[in-house]
């Protein structure tokens, strides 16, 4: 099932096929361009086989075997065919893809895709303008690649021998980036953006453990801790790579791989770091990993190290298979029950109602995509993602269909409840009337 920004994606995808619309960001966003690869992707799988949760993820599926190709041949180009092996096996079965190797959230695996399109031109000596060129391309699609993207624009122009060569790749850079800012710009509005205002240091410092704890588990939207036999395993991948790395401090290039993605703090709040937003680190440690494993003289020893943190890998995606909730960005981190949106969806159906207030800035999202928009539904704030599903529900009101109101059935309860009927001025009190749908 769709988590509840996933569910933003099926929406467009599903208005692409229904009304000829080509969105490119998320819907209520101005950043994030690799969206609209996912949702046209997604949207060509729903004109051959019917739209569909399936359908849906498997789009984020397509974008990660890209993801896991690349992990490959990046390896490869490092230090071999070995490593290249290793580096995919270690990718497709890291833990951290147990959720992520399904997800269309808004950009964030085309982004990466991009971003290891640039590490493999680097590596395969390609002309550093072309990896200049592909650097703006990888920031636009999603800002969490972006302060990697300039970590290596500066590497070119540093380690560039030429002045011509500087001039060339900042050409390549602006020129790129020009043509981007011109044929993707973002909407004129949006309800929704969570870049950092201030460097917050002592909230950075208290959101590290999480961040890093989290980076191989599989829920990469939580903002706490792992459960300890998902903690254990990541703290196990985290140590190979690290093992690694400081052994391969001779190699610079590897150090700006596993480093600059770090620098993402500047592009996010801190309030909202969590590990989805150091995605880039997992193929690239893998990659980093894989090669240096190569270089071992105990080649043994190597072939253990790597099948054990496959099989280690592997158990964390079996466990994941027995979670009754999908996880989303916050308030969705700690999961939504799947059964409980059919069961609010079937409550729904059987009192005639089409239209809901919803107190959860999520779960709405939920609901109309697992309605395909057979239920509209509506935030706290009348102006949202999609201005017409809050008008239309006010307007239904006033026309005196019926509405319902849909809550957390506890505070700290991944499920949801129908309330019975709610008075009109405490829905008013609560639900600020939206304005009038657009034309």
């Amino acid at each position: 099932m769709a988590d509840g920004d996933e569910a933003v994606t099926g929406l467009m995808a599903k208005h692409v096929v229904e009304r000829g619309v080509h969105p490119i960001y998320p819907y209520g966003v101005q950043y994030g361009a690799g969206a609209g690869v996912e949702t046209h992707l997604a949207a060509l799988l729903f004109a051959a086989f019917g739209i569909s949760d399936v359908a849906l993820k498997a789009a984020g599926l397509v974008v990660w075997l890209a993801t896991l190709a690349l992990v490959g041949v990046a390896a490869t180009r490092m230090a071999g065919r070995w490593a290249g092996a290793a580096a995919a096996v270690l990718f497709g079965f890291a833990p951290s893809g147990a959720e992520w190797s399904l997800k269309v959230a808004g950009g964030h695996g085309v982004a990466v895709a991009i971003a290891l399109c640039a590490v493999v031109a680097l590596e395969s000596g390609a002309p550093a303008p072309l990896v200049a060129a592909l650097l703006p391309i990888a920031a636009i699609a999603h800002p969490i690649v972006a302060p990697f993207c300039v970590a290596v624009a500066g590497w070119l122009l540093w380690t560039a021998d030429r002045a011509s060569a500087r001039i060339a790749i900042a050409a390549a850079l602006a020129g790129v980036g020009a043509v981007l800012a011109v044929a993707l710009r973002p909407p004129a509005g949006g309800v929704w953006n969570p870049a950092a205002g201030g460097l917050a240091p002592l909230e950075v410092a208290s959101a590290l453990p999480a961040l890093l704890g989290g980076l191989f588990a599989p829920n990469a939207n939580a903002r706490a801790l792992p459960p300890l036999r998902h903690l254990l395993v990541s703290i196990a991948w985290l140590a190979a790579i690290a093992a690694v790395a400081v052994r391969a401090r001779g190699v610079p290039r590897r150090a700006l791989y596993l480093l600059a993605p770090l620098l993402v703090r500047p592009v996010v709040r801190a309030a909202e770091l969590a590990p989805r937003h150091l995605l880039l680190l997992p193929p690239l440690g893998c990659v980093v990993l894989a090669a240096g494993l190569a270089r071992s003289p105990r080649r043994r020893l190597a072939v253990a190290a790597v099948a054990a943190l496959a099989v280690a890998g592997l158990a964390v995606h079996g466990d994941v298979m027995t979670d009754p909730v999908v996880h989303g960005p916050e308030p969705q981190d700690r999961g939504v029950l799947r059964a409980n949106v059919a069961d609010v969806l079937a409550a729904l159906a059987a009192r005639g109602v089409r239209h809901v207030y919803c107190a959860d800035p999520m779960f709405q999202w939920n609901l109309i995509w697992e309605s395909r928009e057979h239920v509209l539904v509506r935030w706290l704030d009348p102006v949202d993602r999609v201005p017409d599903y809050p008008a239309q529900v006010d307007a239904a009101r006033r026309a005196g269909l019926p509405v319902a109101v849909v809550v957390r059935a506890a505070p700290d309860s991944p499920a949801f409840t129908v309330l019975p009927p709610v008075p009109d001025a405490q829905i008013d009190a609560v639900f600020p009337p939206a304005p009038p749908p657009s034309p």
